[in-house]
């Protein structure tokens, strides 16, 4: 078998045929772009339809929060339970993430579903991005996306000189929006307390049961009135 020949360093020019400091690190940078994941491509993503400026923004002040038409305040079983929700999320602003922050506004799109601790943040939050977007289609548009599919989604006129009950039935404009439980439960992510579980178990409550549901119940002038978040089994 015929030996390889043995290159010294004189036949290279003097080089020992190792990498330069400066070489290593050409190679190392290489590497690292060749193999880091799009960072900049998901970062430098483009903005939603549902990019608005800051002026449009609902708050506390522009959109105060209501239930079934009245303000919470003004409800004295409820208002203990709103009272810090209202504290903490003052603005549709306080229930976005990071991506929010476009050059060409505000992207409602990014909502911070794992910052959500319980139903009554979703109502808040959701009642803010509803009044931020004006019209019902549009909300029921942003649920799409955000992953729920649309069961009811009912216009019902109405007497216009009168006032609207705000229920399923007879609201100006009704919505029913659904995620399965264990799609919910990754989505922020959160999941049913071991006691829910047990009681679940025990009266062997269907699978659907663990779903998530937003109803969103519109007055006669096309303002959001009130938002219904709950499991379907609660």
């Amino acid at each position: 078998m015929a030996r390889r020949p043995i290159i010294s360093a004189r036949a290279t020019g003097g080089r020992s045929g190792r990498c330069s400091k400066s070489e290593k690190g050409i190679l190392v940078l290489a590497t690292f772009l060749l193999c880091s994941p799009p960072v900049f491509a998901q970062e430098n993503a483009p903005p939603s339809e549902f990019v608005i400026s800051e002026a449009e923004v609902a708050d506390r002040v522009s959109a105060p929060f209501t239930v079934a038409g009245r303000l919470v305040q003004d409800a004295p079983g409820l208002w203990p339970k709103y009272e810090p929700v209202l504290d903490r999320y003052s603005s549709a602003l306080d229930c976005l993430d990071s991506r929010s922050e476009t050059p060409v506004g505000i992207d409602l799109a990014a909502f911070d579903w794992p910052k959500m601790g319980n139903d009554y943040e979703i109502n808040v939050c959701l009642f803010y991005i509803a009044a931020s977007l004006g019209t019902p289609e549009r909300m029921v548009a942003w649920l799409t996306i955000q992953g729920f599919s649309i069961r009811i989604a009912s216009q019902t006129i109405t007497d216009p000189d009168q006032l609207v009950q705000l229920d399923e039935f007879d609201s100006v404009y009704y919505a029913l929006a659904i995620m399965p439980g264990d799609r919910f439960e990754e989505m922020t992510n959160s999941q049913l307390s071991p006691h829910a579980r047990l009681l679940w178990w025990l009266f062997d409550v269907q699978d659907h049961a663990r779903d998530y549901t937003i109803g969103l119940y519109y007055n006669k002038f096309g303002n959001i009135a009130r938002v219904s978040c709950r499991r379907r089994g609660v």
